[in-house]
């Protein structure tokens, strides 16, 4: 019998005084793809991030091939065959792909590398599998779902022959989906083990030979996906089977007021020839908000949607046209910003990838606080902190954060569990217009759930909400309308209700071979 290519075993691992993996075992079978799944803050990244080298154990072993190893750095995993897939990777943006996959290399030098059989052996791996992009071009032309291809290039590059890949779908379209999955059995065929973290179930369910079940810290199960369907599956992960509320099942409304007007709005950079037409990255931009709504803003990346939340939530300026929001206006010249967003009720929570909606250093309680400090209490600091204390852990047991330790750095948060912690923080101020980038990225299907939930909620207490969503199911249960982006013009808008997924997975399709 052969051994696993990659063993975690009895891995115990502290962030201070949480116990955040407790004796877990794990065993990656050669050529297969094992999925780990489990609610926010179960400990899968941590253990991911341990078989990478990220984060050292506090006791347990590893074994690569059968064989006891010591990684303690990514290089080390790397010597040993692993290699990682993030999700937010630093590239050399003004360099090519293959400078950027042969600098990152520690096997060779800037100064003494071979281009030569390096180009060699990378154009041989992109005709193995299906790679189409030029080894030339910069990183800067590439969209996410790309870059996340070079990624996976540099890993067989370097002689991986155990792919992590931790919520590798969450930011990518339906069609960049089904082609990582053709290219994970793909590379499965050819040997490689790929061990994998995500919460759409649905895709494990189908991608996976083995799948692992992780609750506060431990293996509680493993299974086959071939003898267990997909909701006993999310019954074994939280409990209870899901069915996630749809946008549809709402009251009639009688009484709508417009809450958001866009006008002419426009973005212009200067370019190499000044403001010229291709300098505009948003080209008058109309559209309204009327309250008691969801807006979903959909397009292929760089589209201008996601732009236009920025400058909706002040965090971008704009050159040209007006905003209008309950009837107040305001103009280039007015210098809109984070601050007058606030006082026209105006919450956001950018994309969860930017890594910018908490500060990983500061402990969850100040974290909870950012963007908002002036509308609390000027109390002396001891009195301030123990206040911001008890309200952030009222916040966490609302919103299912675990652990409920506001003092604990808000970065030994996982992601998830950051994600509702932003979420918390923004809808607990009531606001009139709620912006929201990827809502649910590395969220479990329990909080995505209650998340739901409270959004209805929100617009039926007569608020407006918009989001980016890359994720086409999310934006057919939520919105109750489709904004649809190409090049930074708004090209159509639709009722959800008149829209199937298809329809519109066909016109972002279409959009693309546009372009």
């Amino acid at each position: 019998m052969l051994s696993p290519a990659l063993q975690l075993k009895n891995i115990v691992k502290y962030y201070q005084q949480v116990r955040a993996l407790d004796n877990v075992s794990i065993d990656i079978a050669p050529g297969s793809i094992h999925g780990i799944i489990g609610e926010n803050g179960a400990g899968k990244s941590t253990l991911l991030k341990i078989a990478y080298g990220l984060l050292a154990i506090d006791d347990g072993e590893i074994f690569v091939d059968g064989v006891k190893v010591n990684i303690d750095t990514p290089q080390q995993a790397v010597k040993h065959g692993i290699g990682m897939l993030h999700q937010s990777t630093s590239w050399l943006e003004k360099r090519s792909i293959i400078d950027n996959i042969i600098l990152g290399d520690s096997n060779q030098s800037w100064v003494g590398r071979n281009d030569v059989s390096a180009r060699f052996e990378l154009e041989q791996l992109c005709r193995e599998f299906g790679f189409s992009f030029s080894l030339d071009t910069l990183i800067s032309a590439l969209d996410y779902s790309q870059r996340q291809l070079v990624d996976i290039l540099r890993s067989l590059y370097r002689g991986a022959k155990v792919l992590i890949l931790d919520e590798p779908t969450a930011l990518l379209s339906s069609s960049q989906s089904s082609h990582l999955i053709e290219l994970l059995s793909l590379l499965k065929m050819q040997g490689v083990s790929i061990v994998i973290v995500a919460h759409k179930l649905a895709i494990l369910h189908q991608l996976c030979d083995v799948i692992s079940v992780m609750s506060q810290g431990m293996v509680i199960a493993q299974v086959n996906p071939r003898n267990i369907t997909m909701g006993a599956l999310s019954k074994l992960m939280i409990g209870r089977e899901i069915t996630l509320p749809h946008s549809r099942v709402k009251k009639s409304i009688d009484h709508r007021v417009e809450r958001l007007k866009v006008t002419n709005l426009s973005i212009k950079t200067r370019g190499r020839f000044g403001f010229g037409r291709d300098a505009l990255r948003l080209f008058d931009i109309d559209l309204t908000v009327q309250s008691h709504e969801i807006t979903a803003l959909v397009g292929l990346p760089n589209s201008g949607h996601e732009l236009l939340l920025e400058v909706l939530s002040g965090h971008r300026g704009f050159t040209a046209g007006r905003i209008t929001m309950n009837k107040k206006r305001f103009k280039p010249s007015n210098h809109y910003g984070v601050k007058q967003a606030h006082k026209m009720a105006i919450a956001s929570a950018p994309d969860p990838l930017l890594g910018i909606g908490l500060v990983k250093e500061l402990p969850m309680y100040e974290s909870a606080l950012l963007g908002y400090h002036q509308h609390l209490s000027s109390d002396i600091s001891f009195f301030k902190d123990s206040l911001y204390i008890r309200r952030c852990r009222d916040m966490m047991k609302l919103w299912d954060v675990r652990p409920v330790l506001p003092e604990l750095r808000s970065g030994y948060f996982s992601g998830g569990n950051q994600q509702k912690m932003i979420l918390a923080r923004e809808l607990s101020h009531n606001p009139d217009l709620l912006l929201l980038s990827q809502p649910s990225h590395g969220v479990d299907v329990g909080a995505t759930e209650s998340i739901y939930k409270r959004l209805f909620k929100l617009r039926e207490q007569g608020g407006s909400i918009m989001f980016c969503s890359t994720d086409l199911d999310e934006v057919m249960s939520l919105s109750d309308r489709v904004v649809l982006f190409e090049q930074g013009q708004i090209i159509g808008q639709y009722k959800t209700q008149d829209l199937t997924k298809n329809e519109l997975s066909l016109m972002l399709i279409n959009e693309a071979a546009c372009e």
